[in-house]
């Protein structure tokens, strides 16, 4: 599934130093950086193909651990929907339709204006997932939703496909 924009996670007490960080890092890839903040702390980046950014970001960090100092996470986002369970389980069954039964997965959740608690949301999203290998520690497939109120972003993700950048 390629997918065109990016989630980016960032100190809100930052922000000016973070789009910067973006900026020059998305040029150093080859990608113009268009740059919208979406929520206090999360900007919405469009690439040309976000997952291939994000695998040269990952091979970037790894040569230059110092070089993200401002952001924590670059997520690419395959589908953005309402904010409705039900419209939110039909993807998840389309995700678990995608999902080897070898390989094991687990479900990310981040929300923002959002009533419904963790564990009920988890329960109804996980309800119509039937592969059985769950891992919460060192999944092959990640199920990313990110709930911004009203929309959400949701992603399958191999493990290589999100960047979370690690700080000593």
């Amino acid at each position: 599934m390629s997918s065109s924009s990016l989630l980016v996670t960032y100190n809100p007490n930052h922000k000016k130093k973070a789009e910067d960080e973006v900026t020059a890092i998305l040029s150093d890839i080859g990608e113009q950086a268009q740059i919208e903040e979406i929520w206090e702390g999360v900007f919405l980046i469009y690439a040309k193909d976000s997952r291939r950014a994000v695998e040269k970001l990952r091979e970037m960090q790894k040569k230059d651990p110092t070089l993200f100092n401002y952001t924590s996470r670059w997520i690419p986002v395959d589908i953005w929907i309402s904010s409705d369970v039900n419209e939110m389980k039909e993807i998840m069954k389309k995700f678990n339709d995608q999902i080897d039964e070898s390989e094991s997965w687990k479900l990310d959740i981040g929300k923002r204006a959002y009533d419904m608690k963790n564990s009920e949301l988890i329960k109804e999203l996980t309800s119509v997932m039937t592969k059985p290998k769950v891992d919460m520690k060192n999944p092959d497939v990640i199920i990313n939703i990110e709930i911004f109120k009203e929309k959400t972003a949701i992603s399958l993700l191999r493990k290589n496909e999100i960047l979370k950048v690690s700080r000593k």
